[in-house]
Parts: C-alpha cells; structure tokens; sequence
C-alpha cells in the first residue's frame, strides 16, 4: 500500500510539475494563446436556457438555449482586465497587466441514453474570436531601469467538441474532448528595457491544431449548478513561423529573420455558477391558465 502511495505521489507530483512548466512564460511573447475552458452545459432536454458566470482565464459569461427536441445554440464572452502577480515553478514572480477578451458563439446536439452510466452525450461546433493584450514584468527588476515583456495579437479559433456526461439528481460528472484550431494575425512582442527598447518582434504565419481534454464535476442545487472544471490544451499540429526583429537605431534599421517552429499548449480551467430556466414550466402553467 505505502509503494502505491509513493507512486502515485510521485506521478502526481511530475503531473503538477509538468503543467506549471509548459505554462511558464518563455522569453519573449507570453500567454499568446488563451483558450478558454470546454463547453460543458449538459442539456438533456428541450426548452432549457442555461445561464453560467464563471472565472478562469478571465470572468466568463455563456448562455445556451435548447430548442426542438435535441438542438442547442450558445454564445459566450469572456473578459480579462486588470493587474495580477503570478509566482512560478523557481518562485519568480511576475507582475500582469493584462486587456484580453474572447466571444465565441456555435450550435449543438445533444441526446439522452437513460440506461447507460454516461447518460447524456453532447456535440459542439463554433468559433471564437480573440484579443490578447498583455505586460509583464519581473517583480524584482531595477525601477531605475524598467523592463517589460508586451504581447499584442489577436486570433480566430474553430473547434469540434463532444461530451459525455454522468447526470444524476444531485450531480454531474462529464468528460470532454475538443478538437480546436487557431489562426493568428501576426503576433506583436517587444520589451521596454533601454537596451532593448528599439527591438520589436513580428511572428507571421501562426496557427495551430490542439486536442482539449476536460473532466468536470458539477453539483445541483434547485435551479443552480455549482461547476469545477480542469483540462489542458495539448498540441495535435504545429505551425513553422517567420519571427522577424526589427531593431531601429539613430542612422540605421537591422532587420532579422528566423523559423521555427511554435506548438500552442496550455491548461484551462474555471469555477462558476449556473442558472437554468426551464420554458417548458413556463409553456406548461400558460397553457393551464
């Protein structure tokens, strides 16, 4: 037992390890790709409109109404302002100032197998438009000589996903797979130091296919569903990019050109709270009256 113990504290341990690593900003551009968290509202019937406020890579709002007998729009938008401090794997600490958003709108299919354990299955397909607008800056850095990293792009995002879910009277548990792909304008990174304040940075040619597992848990209470959500992005094609450095001096320009090539990967998550209306009540009580 104590073997099987030290194990799993050691796998879960190189888990943690490994998502804060592929989450640590690198020199240059940072959080360039900002997923948001899978789609998981768990119709099972016509007639629902789903409200949910969430926070998680920004404060999220989403709705989804299902009509006809197995058919559901959505659309959401997600919002992220503000300064934040952010402490990494080594302990360095940053400072965020960031200007995100996200809105993403699509349709989907949903049916219920009463017998089965994952009893609700579900079908999504949409797309997303993003801003990322961001500055950082080493919490440690000489005041006297102010050093911040800038990353400004903006990026359309198409995915497919589909859900199983376990739904119970008082809980849900559902699994989740996205297919995803990104496409970038050119990806804008520079840094205000004085002995790099000339140089600026244009990536051209981004884009990217991922695969988004997600497991979440949610649990109902009348009308409300308190929801958790884990998953990482993980990349299924990368793209070969052209990052081009401009560095401006008194009497000249040197410019420079590299390829490489640039996997998107990140983790996503949220905690929120949903709302359900049920219009069939609704229908019902108009019709009786």
């Amino acid at each position: 037992m104590m073997k099987h113990n030290i194990k799993f504290g050691q796998s879960a341990g190189f888990l943690v390890g490994f998502l804060m690593c592929i989450h640590m900003p690198a020199n240059g551009q940072k959080e360039f790709y900002i997923p948001k968290s899978l789609f998981i509202p768990v119709h099972d019937a016509g007639g629902q409109v789903f409200l949910a406020l969430s926070k998680g890579g920004g404060t999220d709002l989403n709705a989804s109404v299902s009509f006809a007998k197995h058919w559901v729009v959505f659309g959401a938008a997600t919002v992220r302002n503000g300064t934040a401090r952010k402490t990494f794997l080594f302990g360095d600490q940053y400072e965020m100032v960031k200007d995100d958003y996200a809105l993403r709108a699509g349709i989907g299919y949903f049916k219920v197998f009463p017998l089965a354990w994952l009893n609700v299955w579900e079908m999504y397909a949409g797309a997303g438009s993003y801003k990322v607008d961001n500055y950082w800056y080493f919490v440690a850095t000489d005041p006297m000589f102010p050093s911040t990293d800038v990353t400004k792009t903006r990026f359309r995002n198409y995915f497919w996903q589909i859900n199983g879910s376990h739904k119970t009277d008082r809980h849900e548990l559902a699994f989740a797979l996205r297919l995803a792909h990104s496409v970038y304008d050119p990806v804008l990174y520079y840094n205000t130091h004085q002995n790099t304040g000339n140089l600026k940075n244009l990536i051209y040619g981004l884009q990217g296919t991922t695969l988004d597992p997600a497991v979440s848990y949610s649990y109902k209470w009348n009308r409300f569903k308190f929801n958790v959500q884990f998953g990482v992005s993980l990349p299924y094609s990368s793209s070969i990019v052209q990052d081009v450095s401009t560095n401006i001096f008194t009497d000249t320009t040197i410019v420079r050109a590299k390829s490489y090539r640039m996997p998107l990967t990140t983790v996503v998550g949220k905690v929120g709270v949903q709302y359900m209306i049920d219009l069939r009540g609704k229908r019902k009580k108009e019709a009786a009256n």
